[in-house]
This record gives structure tokens, C-alpha cells and sequence, in this order.
């Protein structure tokens, strides 16, 4: 059984109205279509990316199996989850107590179908134990157990989903350390695991291996949590926490824990909440960003690494979307960039570096995104799939013996996305030189190919030789132009 104190990351709860991604990027899962990408640590396959190495990347790339159109995402501490566009669910990463929900203990580099729950819409990804609602309100989990976060009435493990009984109606849902909450349809809160700091909010520090009320909360919408304290949003846009309050991310201006829900002050009215490691975040409706708490490694976003007690403003904004991972945070910019801050020691930050930033950046390349999670040291993103196109002129020419044609290579951005791309040939043939330059193009950018004859080169007319030039781009399907030649000997 793997250890209980791992690194833990931000669960993000992905559920109907609750949900972290707002409703207008949310609809149309396949039109344009969307595939998930990845970026920081992999030392547990966490990217999704085939293997489990690098170790680490700092810039994103393409998580595997992109025909799946995965349109949610989770992020946990080395585990990620995602909803694909049929409302079938997904895993990859670490899976030492069976958090990949495959019925296993082996880690996955790739994404594996979890089986059970089916048409799910919500879903959060927490230390080493998974939770997902469907939509007809059931809860499910799976993994870890040690603290009864499974709420099965039991410590046990385990690597499949079960539904939990006696949550009528759920439509959100957050996985932590060793906890887990619920969001029912009448707006109250059900939660279960342990109880370290009073952080199930039911007034005591009584472990509990089945579901009870959060006491005090009513017209909740979504939920958040960290790994000994909770985040909850409710319709009127007030937040509402409580637990462990050791570094102030109960944002009460104290270090002191609670075990009821007490209200955040000093914040306009909020449309999202996120819970790191003892820190937090908040979205504004008006897309302004706000964090309290830990702010050693400049997670808070404020350009400082002052911890906070009260909420103060984050350097980001305007945003339609945040996530809180373990000790970095990041945002969907209102132009569908990424920006992120905080640790960066696994390249979580996907800006190229290893160096933290306590004030947001953008993650390089990265745009029209729908989602980030961000995780224990890596994160994730949904993505409109980027598209270009590569332009030929002339499309044909005649090269033989003594003879040479060039052709423009050109990089049209497509759709909005404007990537740099690398250059490759295929269906060469012996007897001509094909000289590229350069082999990787900006937006808009050219190239220069040239076909020369090398000596004696006979064809039998007529005959066509179709040259494919292929372009890539990190997280991009490729794409061919056909450079047709006609030669006669």
C-alpha cells in the first residue's frame, strides 16, 4: 500500500452547474473539436504522453488517444481523470492504491477506460483516491481508503468504482488527501474520510466512513478542496471555509482552525473557487482573481511570497476559469490563453523554465483552451485540437539530370492558432538531392525546397513523383501538402 502522506495537488470538480469550466466553453464537445494536453512532471506517467519518460516537460504536448475528444479534465497529485465526449471515463498516472479505477495496482502512461459509471459529468482527482457523479446524481469512488474517503462504510481499498449510498442527487464533487465532498440538489453539503482539523465541517473531528452534513451551508453550487481545509461557493456568490488554518487559508484574518463552514470576508461576489496546498483561489464574476493563505513558492499570484491571511488580489484577470494545484496556480485568460504561477521545479509552470513565478505568466503556445487542472507538479488543459496548413507553390515542376526546381513552403495559421512547425519529406527517390531550408517555420513563415538532378537520373515518361511534406507541432496533428514532380528522361 503506497504511503499516505504523498504530495497532494488541488482535486478540480468538474460537475453540471458546479462545474469549473464556465457554461459557454463547455458546450459543443466536438464542434470544433478537443483533445487534452499536458505539461510538468511524469515520473508516474501523469502526462497521458506513452511513457513514462521524460521525467519532466516544460512546455505542453498532446496527451494520448486525441479521437477520444476528451472535454474535462482532473488533476491530482500524480493521477489525472477525463471525461471524453460520450460521457465515458478515462485514467492515466500513478495507480498505487488502485486510483485509476481499472480493477489494478499498475501505473498507466496512457489513458485506460475506468469501468462502472457511465454518462458521467463531473469528476476530481485527489491524492491517491478517485470520485466521479453521474447524471442521474450518483456519486462513485474508488482508490484510496485509509481515512474511509471512499464512503463505503469501510478502510479498504479499493481499484474499481462503487457507487455511494445516501447521497440523493448529487451534481458535484471533491476529492482530497484523505477526504471527500458532495454537492446535493438541494444546495447542502455531504462529506466523509477523515477528520483531522475538523475539516468535514460536521462540528467535531470524528472520522467518518460514511456521508454527513456539512453544517451551516445551504444553496451551494460547487465545492473545492485542499488537504485539510475546504472551499464552498454558494448561488449568492459568498464563500464559505473551514479546517486546517495553519498558514490563514481559511481567510479569516487567524490562524485558527474551524470546524463549521465560516464565511471568507473581504470578497466581491465570486463565481469560483479552487483550494490548494493550504492556500486558496478565487474568481470574481467579473474574471478578477484572489488568493489567501501559503505563498511560499508565489502560488497566491500577487508577485510576492508573502503568505496572506485575507484574501488579496492576484496579478491575473481578466479569467474565465482557475485551478489550484499543490503549490502553483493557473488560469484560462478571457482570450483562451493560459497563464500560471507559483513552484516550478517540474516545469509546471509550462513556460520552458524551471523557475517559480509569483506572478502569472502565459504557458507557452498554449491557446483556445477550454479547461486547466493544474496538479501536484504538472497540469493539464483542454484544447480546441490546433489546426494549420501548409501552402506549396508551384504545386510541380521538372527536375532531372543537370536540372533543379524550388518550390515555397509556406505556414498558414488556421482557425486562430498560429503554431511553429517542423518540416519533413517523404517519397523521395534516389538520384535527386532535396535540400529544405530551414526545417521549422514560424506563422507565416516560408521555406525554400530544392530538387536538383545528382548525376545520371533516368525516368520513364511519363512518370509522377509525389513528394509529401509533412508538417508537426508539439500537440498537433499533422499535416501533408503534396508537391507533385514531373520528370521525363
Amino acid at each position: 500500500m503506497a504511503s499516505r502522506w504523498k504530495t497532494w495537488a488541488a482535486a478540480l470538480a468538474v460537475a453540471g452547474a458546479a462545474s469549473a469550466v464556465p457554461s459557454h466553453q463547455a458546450a459543443a464537445q466536438a464542434d470544433p473539436p478537443v483533445h487534452a494536453v499536458s505539461w510538468g512532471a511524469n515520473h508516474s506517467g501523469q502526462q497521458g504522453i506513452g511513457s513514462l519518460t521524460p521525467d519532466l516537460r516544460t512546455t505542453f504536448g498532446a496527451v494520448n488517444r486525441a479521437e477520444l475528444r476528451f472535454a474535462k479534465v482532473a488533476a491530482g497529485a500524480a493521477h489525472a481523470l477525463a471525461v471524453a465526449g460520450d460521457g465515458t471515463l478515462w485514467a492515466w498516472g500513478a495507480n498505487g492504491d488502485g486510483q485509476l479505477g481499472d480493477g489494478t495496482t499498475t501505473y498507466r502512461p496512457s489513458p485506460v477506460q475506468v469501468p462502472g459509471p457511465t454518462n458521467v459529468v463531473g469528476i476530481s482527482a485527489g491524492s491517491g483516491h478517485s470520485v466521479a457523479v453521474t447524471a442521474d446524481g450518483g456519486v462513485w469512488t474508488w482508490g484510496d481508503n485509509f481515512g474511509g474517503q471512499l464512503g463505503d462504510g469501510t478502510t479498504q481499498d479499493r481499484p474499481t468504482p462503487a457507487r455511494v449510498a445516501g447521497l440523493p442527487g448529487a451534481f458535484a464533487v471533491a476529492a482530497g488527501m484523505d477526504h471527500t465532498l458532495a454537492v446535493l440538489g438541494d444546495g447542502t453539503v455531504r462529506s466523509w474520510g477523515r477528520n483531522l482539523s475538523g475539516k468535514l465541517g460536521d462540528g467535531t473531528t470524528t472520522n467518518r466512513l460514511t456521508p454527513v452534513p456539512v453544517l451551516g451551508l445551504t444553496q451551494v453550487r460547487s465545492v473545492s478542496v485542499g488537504p485539510e481545509h475546504n472551499l464552498a461557493l454558494r448561488a449568492d456568490g459568498r464563500v464559505f471555509a473551514w479546517g486546517n488554518n495553519n498558514h490563514g487559508q481559511l481567510g479569516d484574518g487567524t490562524f485558527e482552525t474551524r470546524v463549521t463552514a465560516q464565511e471568507v470576508g473581504g470578497l466581491p461576489p465570486i463565481a469560483e473557487v479552487s483550494a490548494g496546498f493550504f492556500y486558496a483561489l478565487a474568481r470574481g464574476v467579473n474574471g478578477a482573481v484572489f488568493g489567501w493563505g501559503s505563498n511560499t513558492s508565489g502560488q497566491l499570484g500577487d508577485g510576492t511570497f508573502t503568505d496572506r491571511l485575507r484574501p488579496i488580489r492576484a496579478q491575473a484577470g481578466p479569467v474565465t476559469q482557475i485551478s489550484a494545484g499543490d503549490t502553483s496556480g493557473a488560469a484560462v485568460r478571457t482570450d483562451g490563453r493560459v497563464v500560471a504561477w507559483g513552484a516550478n521545479h517540474s516545469g509546471q509552470l509550462g513556460d520552458g523554465t524551471l523557475t517559480a513565478r509569483p506572478a502569472p505568466g502565459l504557458v507557452t503556445g498554449l491557446a483556445k483552451v477550454r479547461q486547466v487542472a493544474a496538479g501536484g507538479q504538472f497540469a493539464l488543459a483542454v484544447q480546441e485540437i490546433p489546426q494549420f496548413a501548409l501552402k506549396v507553390s508551384p504545386g510541380s515542376g521538372t527536375a532531372g539530370s543537370g536540372t533543379s526546381i524550388t518550390v515555397t513552403v509556406e505556414n498558414v495559421p488556421r482557425n486562430g492558432f498560429s503554431p511553429t512547425v517542423s518540416l519533413s519529406m517523404s517519397g523521395l527517390i534516389a538520384g535527386l538531392d532535396f535540400t529544405l531550408t530551414p526545417e521549422t517555420l514560424g506563422p507565416g513563415e516560408t521555406a525554400e525546397l530544392t530538387i536538383a538532378g545528382s548525376g545520371d537520373v533516368v525516368f520513364t515518361p511519363p512518370r509522377k513523383v509525389v513528394i509529401g511534406i509533412r508538417g508537426s507541432a508539439p500537440g498537433v496533428p499533422a499535416e501533408q501538402a503534396a508537391f507533385i514532380l514531373v520528370a521525363s528522361g
